[in-house]
């Protein structure tokens, strides 16, 4: 999983991550709303990264921004705040 999530990094944002730099946070299960397909949301801390983060794909973001965990924007999608909860 860790393999998969630092590929995931360089793929998304650019950034060279050593896979056990990544601690595991936690697992979320989710349902797609319009097929009830489950579904699951892995998150990860990440120690050190090599490059600069930035959108390798802005055809799927529109932004990149560092906030604090206690001032998430209010656009944020739902589910992605819920796992900062």
């Amino acid at each position: 999983m860790k393999a998969a999530m630092a590929w995931e990094l360089k793929e998304e944002l650019g950034l060279t991550i050593d896979a056990n730099s990544l601690g595991f946070a936690l697992m979320m299960h989710k349902r797609y709303s319009d097929t009830n397909v489950p579904y699951f949301n892995g998150y990860f801390t990440v120690e050190n990264y090599l490059g600069t983060p930035k959108i390798v794909e802005p055809e799927k973001n529109a932004e990149l921004i560092w906030v604090d965990v206690n001032e998430l924007p209010d656009n944020l999608i739902s589910y992605v705040e819920d796992g900062w909860k």
